[in-house]
């Protein structure tokens, strides 16, 4: 933990409070328990659990808008980064959709050992899963911008936003979608992804936003 705070305070993130820790610190313990049993993370990076994925998924943080209420995590595989974003954000309503059932019962388990009363599981597929509208939609190395875009309209509202992890060829897939139309009358903000995947590069963070009416 003591690394993993010096890596926060290296990259000016906020730390966690100790409650918030104890709760990081299980919830890397669970993941690498279960990791075992059921592919959850790749191999080649289980033995870098918290800069890899846990720090991953933290950078998120000062990127989200603010005044949000509700976030989708969709593709949410061990639950990141929707497990990181509920610990840290116990204010937001924060859903993981994840369609494989025993990935779905390890983000269930986990909830209940971390006491995560903001936090919901749906196993289902994002095509398929109805629930009301939800300010911000993340996705982790899950598909392209233009099918999260097109995976997630229903459950978007006017004002919805989306903050995705994107790898080296983020501005590819933004032309992508821009030739689709996908990304009309909205503002894309890029900001440097902090971690680096040994086989993507180092990406971006990619935020669109609507733009104000």
């Amino acid at each position: 933990m003591n690394d993993f705070l010096a890596l926060l305070e290296e990259h000016g993130l906020p730390a966690p409070k100790p409650a918030q820790q104890v709760q990081l610190r299980l919830y890397a313990e669970l993941l690498a328990k279960w990791n075992k049993a059921i592919n959850l993370i790749g191999r080649s990076t289980a033995q870098d659990i918290w800069q890899r994925h846990i720090l991953d998924s933290y950078q998120l943080l000062p990127a989200l808008p603010e005044g949000i209420k509700s976030v989708l995590d969709i593709g949410a595989g061990a639950g990141l980064p929707s497990i990181i974003l509920a610990i840290m954000r116990p204010d937001v309503a924060i859903t993981a959709c994840e369609i494989n059932t025993k990935k779905a019962s390890f983000i269930t388990a986990a909830r209940r050992e971390l006491k995560l009363d903001n936090f919901t599981v749906a196993n289902a597929d994002i095509k398929q899963y109805e629930a009301a509208p939800f300010d911000l939609i993340t996705a982790r190395a899950y598909a392209t911008v233009s099918e999260i875009l097109l995976q997630s309209q229903h459950l978007s509202h006017a004002k919805t936003a989306y903050l995705l992890p994107k790898g080296a060829i983020w501005q590819q897939e933004l032309d992508e979608a821009a030739a689709k139309n996908l990304t009309l009358n909205m503002t894309t903000h890029a900001i440097s992804s902090i971690t680096e995947s040994t086989t993507k590069g180092r990406g971006q963070l990619v935020l669109l936003q609507p733009n104000a009416a």
